[in-house]
């Protein structure tokens, strides 16, 4: 599993991954692909975790929960193919440019 890791973030710079490759990837549920929606909106300056969580009240998410599941997203998809989803900007969250 090491030797496949190495060589996909070796040859990073090759591969163009779609938006749709990084959710299946990296989000496990609806929630996760409306969290990654509201950081797409947000822009390059990003969206604090409070306001991710208002836009969504449905799902009855905390700033923590925001947090946690954008991390485990980041774990996820930085375990397959070496990326993150999103990056701090401050005390908020934006979605990388990979």
């Amino acid at each position: 599993m090491k030797v496949a890791k190495l060589h996909v973030r070796s040859l990073e710079h090759e591969f163009l991954f779609e938006q749709e490759y990084v959710e299946d990837v990296a989000c496990s549920d609806d929630v996760d692909r409306d969290i990654l929606e509201e950081l797409h909106y947000a822009g390059p300056y990003g969206i604090l975790p409070k306001d991710v969580a208002a836009r969504l009240k449905e799902y009855g998410l905390t700033p923590w929960k925001v947090t946690r599941r954008i991390l485990r997203m980041n774990d996820k998809l930085d375990k397959l193919i070496g990326q993150k989803v999103a990056e701090k900007r401050g005390k908020g969250w934006a979605l990388t440019t990979f």
